[in-house]
């Protein structure tokens, strides 16, 4: 007994040291750098959305510079809203909200789909602060052709595009790699989470049903689903009640999207434009100017003329192709009232 207790005594010695030996160095230049870059940051950041941000992701850093989440589609929404358009918001891939959140108060109603847990649950911290002034409804789910439990890989530097792996349905491996920057195929890019799916035109109808009931019959509806877009397209055309009006935008890295396809289930109600920025900057093109080797000396005095980047809508006549793609481009979809002839 004599031996446990002297053991205890050395071992309560031990500890009451311990508390009171800690320490821990910083150098002075570690810590007057970090004081500067907070402050340099807090600058940079002024402008940041009042939404909690993932910060290192890809989708985040140009947010918390500019204050804006894809300015250009942002103010196409808002354009759209304030244009007859104002009913409704329905995003499908809502991701952690960042379309909804910045533009959802300018209508009467948002409706947002996330099948992502870790999304979602930023999703509905960041949907309480931001629309404060607009109904709004969640659905932890995604969208398809028939109801399931699957995976979704979602790339570990960029929340926005988690994908399934399904050719089918999804994008082909080299197009959602040429979208990703990445091999889908290795999985040390990305981590899984288990999702569930319902179906498309059974959840649009039940959706426009509700909408309708309550007289909402014109709105926008935004898709972000990493190749899933003409499973979702499809189920908005076999649903969507004949008074009901929608603008729809959605993102396509697939050069092969046939336009024809997409637009026939809407019977003559659709129309599909392309939304492109101008290719010329200063009469230089864009591609040329953003390079690394392009003259520095041009590139100031081209922005000392304050240049604007343009964007406008050019309409897809039918048998028009997308052309070669090296970066996504935007799409939107006008679906008219149907009128009896």
């Amino acid at each position: 007994m004599r031996g446990k207790n002297q053991n205890k005594d050395i071992m309560n010695s031990h500890d009451k040291e311990s508390m009171t030996t800690f320490s821990f160095d910083q150098s002075f230049y570690e810590r007057t750098r970090n004081d500067r870059m907070s402050r340099l940051f807090a600058r940079l950041t002024k402008k940041t959305p009042n939404l909690f941000l993932r910060g290192t992701d890809i989708m985040s850093g140009y947010t918390q510079v500019s204050g804006e989440y894809e300015a250009h589609i942002k103010y196409l929404i808002e354009h759209y809203a304030a244009s007859g358009y104002s009913d409704f918001l329905i995003d499908v891939g809502a991701n952690i909200g960042l379309t909804s959140c910045q533009s959802g108060n300018s209508f009467r109603e948002v409706h947002m789909f996330e099948p992502n847990p870790d999304c979602f649950s930023v999703l509905k911290v960041n949907s309480k602060i931001a629309l404060t002034n607009t109904r709004y409804h969640l659905y932890e789910y995604g969208l398809g052709t028939e109801p399931t439990r699957t995976t979704l890989k979602v790339p570990i530097r960029n929340w926005a595009g988690g994908f399934i792996h399904n050719v089918v349905e999804g994008y082909r491996d080299e197009v959602q790699e040429k979208s990703l920057k990445f091999d889908v195929n290795d999985p040390r890019n990305y981590n899984e989470v288990q999702i569930y799916i319902k179906n498309a035109k059974e959840t649009f109808e039940n959706l426009f049903e509700s909408l309708s009931s309550d007289n909402l019959i014109s709105g926008v509806i935004k898709i972000d689903v990493e190749g899933y877009e003409p499973t979702i397209l499809m189920g908005i055309a076999q649903a969507i009640p004949p008074e009901v009006k929608v603008m729809i935008i959605f993102e396509c890295w697939d050069e092969n999207l046939n336009i024809n396809s997409i637009l026939s289930p809407f019977e003559n109600r659709a129309t599909c434009f392309r939304l492109a920025p101008n290719r010329d900057f200063i009469g230089i093109p864009f591609k040329l100017f953003k390079k690394s080797s392009f003259p520095k000396i041009l590139k100031l005095l081209g922005l000392m003329l304050k240049p604007k980047i343009s964007y406008k809508l050019s309409k897809l006549n039918d048998g028009d192709t997308l052309g070669v793609l090296s970066n996504c481009i935007d799409l939107v979809i006008e679906v008219a009232p149907r009128t009896d002839s």
